[in-house]
């Protein structure tokens, strides 16, 4: 059975007039599907201007972040240096911290290691914020499309899991759905055709163990009756079935007669 990303990939193959169901029913067809994973997302207009004002917000905090980084690289060059006159060396900042209280290193030790923590604290902010648009934009995708997910968990118990949930909606905005029946039409069909294939595969082995299990054996002098033996063993296999239908007196002696 081809993957999705085969069966979108592959146009001659699979041409974009093949239809494709979705989970409410409802016909599509694979062209439908490429065009729409081809159709980003297109936030509405609130969405739209907190991004540009976070955006706009993290290239200042960048820019600020560069210069006090140029900043610190220089002040720590300038200590090495200072270091290297004396015949002494500050790798990391275990090292600086010895030489803050010192009365010749002390002034630029202190002043590289103000210049380091300015960018720590920098980069905390960067990262913060970073994550923080992540969430809002978690959100945002949440509450926009809350109806189409409950929809889909009425059908899918898995999906009532926030970690699911937020597993589609990544899987959606990465391949750049806007349709989210389609996505999740696309994002579960790997998944159910093996249970498909399991579930079969089991119910294919219960049904082989219950006709093994009784099996109609020959009995009476004439041999022309027949009657279900049960067994107090049932096999897991043929060659079990066989070896246990070996052990009834009437079966062996009839194979005795033969050979």
């Amino acid at each position: 059975m081809p993957k999705v990303s085969e069966i979108l990939s592959d146009s001659t193959k699979y041409p974009d007039a093949t239809e494709w169901t979705l989970p409410d029913g409802s016909k599509t067809t694979v062209g439908e599907m490429r065009a729409d994973m081809k159709s980003a997302f297109v936030p509405a207009g609130d969405m739209t201007r907190s991004q540009q004002k976070a955006a706009d917000e993290r290239r200042q905090l960048e820019q600020n972040y560069q210069v006090e980084l140029y900043k610190a690289q220089q002040t720590a060059e300038a200590f090495k240096q200072q270091l290297a006159a004396k015949g002494k060396t500050a790798d990391t900042t275990d090292d600086l911290d010895t030489y803050i209280a010192d009365p010749t290193f002390g002034p630029m030790a202190r002043k590289l290691k103000a210049a380091l923590d300015r960018t720590d604290a920098m980069q905390k902010s960067l990262d913060e914020q970073k994550q923080q648009m992540a969430n809002y934009e978690q959100t945002w995708w949440l509450d926009r499309h809350a109806q189409v997910i409950r929809r889909i968990q009425s059908t899918d118990p898995e999906m009532k899991e926030q970690s699911k949930v937020n597993d589609f909606l990544a899987y959606a905005k990465q391949n750049n759905f806007s349709n989210l029946d389609t996505a999740y039409s696309l994002y579960t069909r790997d998944r159910d055709i093996e249970r498909a294939k399991d579930v079969a595969a089991k119910e294919a082995y219960e049904r082989a163990k219950q006709e093994l299990g009784a099996p109609k054996v020959p009995t009476g002098a004439n041999q022309t009756g027949s009657t279900t033996t049960p067994l107090t063993q049932v096999p897991t296999s043929l060659d079990d079935a066989e070896n246990l239908a070996k052990a009834d007196p009437e079966i062996a002696r009839l194979m005795d007669a033969v050979a």
